[in-house]
């Protein structure tokens, strides 16, 4: 969707746990559909795998879940399909992670948690599909639909975010968000990321993270060289 405006494709978790994803078709006030995962919610402390798909001439939606541990007595995952609006016009392909774009172009409803490795796909797919992504990779068949493979193993020292993909669609992240975290695939054997980054691909989410509020500049002051040590105010 748009970074200035709340149109588009939204997954969100709700105070529950529950996996909603939103489509706004329109753009509109009271035009959000969405399509809940009622009977999983996500554990929490615990890497799951989910996957979401929407045809936008069809309205046809899709969203799974799936924990990577199993926990007996508990639902561990689920699937659920349904038609929402479609949406005659394309949308400005643009991707926020962990945050969603509020009415004035405001980050909003910010996620606290980790996240490893997102993959955008082109294309409608089922569950089988990301469940041999998660388990073997991504393939040459699959990687012709790829449109985004972020690695947030790669660089960890900076503030990109790696596209492993042809696409080679970077992203960036913003008020430094923790990197180097243990991820999914992390093995226990290891417990340093310089010399097994691959087990520590998360990166941690804060709704309080902050690097640089990017504030305008409000006054300038030069401090005289023979001023002496003291307490000042302003």
């Amino acid at each position: 969707g748009s970074f200035d405006k709340p149109r588009g494709l939204r997954l969100l978790q709700d105070a529950g746990g529950l996996l909603v994803l939103e489509v706004d078709a329109l753009g509109e006030v009271g035009a959000v559909q969405q399509l809940r995962l009622d009977a999983s919610p996500m554990l929490e402390r615990q890497w799951a795998a989910i996957g979401f798909s929407y045809d936008r001439q069809t309205g046809r939606a899709a969203l799974y879940y799936q924990s990577l541990k199993d926990y007996p007595g508990l639902p561990t995952d689920g699937h659920v399909e349904a038609t929402l609006p479609a949406s005659a016009s394309a949308w400005q392909p643009k991707v926020l992670l962990a945050a969603k774009a509020g009415m004035d172009g405001e980050r909003v409803a910010h996620f606290n948690g980790k996240m490893d490795t997102p993959v955008l796909l082109g294309g409608c797919h089922d569950l089988a599909t990301y469940v041999s992504i998660r388990d073997d990779g991504l393939g040459s068949d699959k990687l012709n639909h790829c449109l985004a493979l972020w690695d947030f193993s790669k660089d960890i020292s900076s503030n990109q975010a790696v596209d492993l993909s042809t696409a080679a669609n970077h992203g960036q992240f913003y008020q430094a968000p923790t990197r180097a975290m243990k991820g999914w695939r992390w093995s226990g054997a290891h417990h340093h990321w310089v010399s097994h980054p691959e087990e520590y691909g998360a990166v941690h989410f804060h709704e309080d993270d902050l690097y640089d509020a990017a504030w305008s500049q409000s006054i300038n002051l030069r401090i005289d060289p023979a001023l002496k040590s003291g307490a000042y105010a302003l």
